[in-house]
Order: C-alpha cells, then structure tokens, then sequence
C-alpha cells in the first residue's frame, strides 16, 4: 500500500509517494522556487531528460509513461516522477537540489547516507 510522505528542503516542503522501495517525488513541488523557466516540462522536452526515461524505463523494466505521470487536480496534483527520473530532474534545478533530493529518497526508502 502506497504512503504520502513530505519532506522540507530548506522551506520547500515536497510529497513523496512510497509504496515498497517505489519512490514517486512530486516535482512540482520541488520546482517552484525555480520559476516557469525550470518547470517539469520544459526539462521533459530536452534531450536530456528523454535519453534518462529511456534508460531508467529499460534498467528498471518499467513503462517510459509510468516513470513520469502528470495529473492536474484531486489529491495527487502535479508532475510525479519516479525516483531515478526525479533526481536528475532536481540536479537540473541545481545541484543542491539534486543532492537534497537524492538523501530524502534514500532517508524514505531506508538507506544510510553519509553526511
């Protein structure tokens, strides 16, 4: 059973779905800070972020569509993407970010970080 997470980065607070060792981060969340310029589809659209769904979705055997879902309304409102995605999506927002974004799914699925 999937579980609602929130986690604060530096006053961004930003929800997590986690259901097993599946993360889901809403990056709408993550995002707002950075502006309309930085917003999840404009780095969906680069080649970049294309080339890493394609990759993620054939190393972990999951649909290219399942790593990025996008709702508008209801309670799960946003761009979610599964963690790996995520990541990379949050180390384009800065490197900070990344790194912030990466302990917090580590923290969520129970993995030791080091500091």
């Amino acid at each position: 059973m999937a579980e609602l997470r929130i986690l604060d980065f530096n006053g961004t607070r930003v929800s997590f779905v986690v259901g097993g060792r599946t993360v889901l981060v809403c990056v709408s969340e993550l995002s707002r800070a950075f502006g309309r310029a930085r917003q999840p589809s404009r780095w969906l659209a680069t080649r970049q972020a294309k080339e890493i769904v394609r990759q993620v979705s054939g190393k972990r055997r999951i649909r290219m569509e399942s790593l990025v879902i996008v709702r508008r309304g209801g309670v799960i409102n946003g761009t979610w993407m599964y963690a790996e995605v995520a990541v990379a999506y949050a180390e384009w927002l800065s490197p900070e970010i990344g790194k912030n974004c990466n302990e917090g799914i580590k923290e969520i699925i129970g993995v030791k970080t080091s500091k």
